[in-house]
């Protein structure tokens, strides 16, 4: 008996090191509630996670919330209520596109709350953060509008961080009407700052970074309104005024026209196109017309539009 008590306890101590262990790498961890799946459910689940490098592991709420607070990351300690299964991911955003997707895939399947490094976030924000780009995706905009002239920066990068490379441009016009003659200027910048600034955005998580434009247009009183591309010097309209300004195309969709005679290979191309699960992707190739790609850069945009060609399927990039 004695014997038995100590095997279940060393069991429990190495449950509650493996959960302290996940929870110590994971940049997200999401709590769901899985009563009601199969085991056949599960283990599609678990493959869909699998591809984007999520665990996805069922634990006791006692033994989670020791591991909670041993990691100091205990804001999901009261959710931790009725059976409770969590997905440990690296990538925030691919691990809430998946767990988004699957609630869509199987009604009985829920999300319950989930930390999002060290902040609880709920299952609304959860979903928020599957519709955003991927982390590095986004950090990259972020560097790229910093190194690069603002306006130059607009016409290449994609919503919601453009909005920031817009609302530096407002803030500085702003400051030329309210300081003319460059008092604005005066004292000199200090270089310690700017790295700070950059060193702080980089360290952002991916909601933080989403809202960051917003925060900006309420602190400083100005909008992000899109900067017109600035056009060559000494080029008119055939009036004699100057032309305006044109801004180039960053931005495009992918539009599945008709599957034709390969449906099953073009519901596969899109199933990898977007990570959705097979009915939602037949349900997409289905109702063509209808968009498979929204707003994503001209080379992805090609190679998705090739891809579905070669399937057999009609495609416009628009």
């Amino acid at each position: 008996m004695a014997k038995s008590r100590v095997k279940a306890r060393a069991e429990k101590d190495a449950t509650i090191d493996g959960l302290v262990e996940r929870l110590g790498r994971a940049e997200i961890a999401v709590l769901t509630e899985y009563r009601g799946l199969s085991v056949s459910d599960l283990q599609d689940l678990r493959g869909r996670l699998r591809t984007s490098g999520v665990e996805y592991v069922v634990a006791k709420n006692t033994l989670t919330r020791f591991a909670a607070e041993r990691t100091g990351r205990t804001g999901i300690v009261d959710d931790l209520v009725g059976p409770t299964a969590i997905a440990f991911g690296t990538d925030p955003v691919a691990t809430a596109k998946v767990l988004q997707d699957y609630t869509r895939v199987n009604r009985t399947f829920a999300l319950k709350a989930a930390l999002l490094g060290d902040r609880r976030i709920d299952p609304k924000e959860v979903e928020q953060l599957a519709t955003l780009p991927p982390a590095e995706q986004l950090r990259g905009r972020v560097f790229g509008m910093i190194v690069s002239p603002l306006q130059r920066t607009v016409s290449v990068l994609a919503a919601p961080l453009a909005g920031l490379a817009r609302l530096l441009e407002a803030r500085r016009a702003q400051l030329e009407e309210l300081y003319p003659g460059g008092d604005a200027a005066s004292g000199g910048g200090d270089m310690a700052t700017v790295d700070e600034l950059v060193q702080n955005l980089g360290d952002l998580k991916v909601l933080d970074l989403a809202n960051l434009v917003k925060k900006l247009e309420d602190a400083w009183g100005v909008s992000a309104a899109a900067i017109a591309a600035p056009v060559a010097a000494g080029v008119a309209s055939t009036d004699g005024a100057a032309a305006a300004p044109v801004e180039a195309q960053t931005e495009f969709d992918v539009v599945l026209k008709d599957f034709g005679a390969k449906k099953i290979e073009v519901i596969k191309v899109v199933r990898e196109l977007t990570n959705l699960g097979l009915k939602e992707a037949k349900d997409l190739v289905e109702a063509a017309p209808k968009p498979v790609l929204e707003s994503v850069a001209k080379d992805a945009a090609d190679a998705a539009a090739g891809k579905l060609r070669d399937a057999g399927a009609t495609v416009d990039v628009t």
